[in-house]
């Protein structure tokens, strides 16, 4: 457990890997609603494959 502790700690204090967290968090809903908005009408075998 404190391992764990220590490595968020060293995660934490570096500025970029925060901002690659929140950024990768960001892209992943944005791509997510996109995808679920793009279904429309169709069945989910369709939506495969287009």
């Amino acid at each position: 457990m404190r391992m764990t502790v220590f490595h968020i700690r060293q995660f934490i204090s570096v500025p970029y890997f925060i901002q690659l967290m929140v950024m990768t968090t960001t892209a992943t809903t944005l791509v997510q609603f996109l995808a679920a908005s793009a279904w429309g009408g169709i069945t989910p075998t369709q939506g495969w494959a287009r």
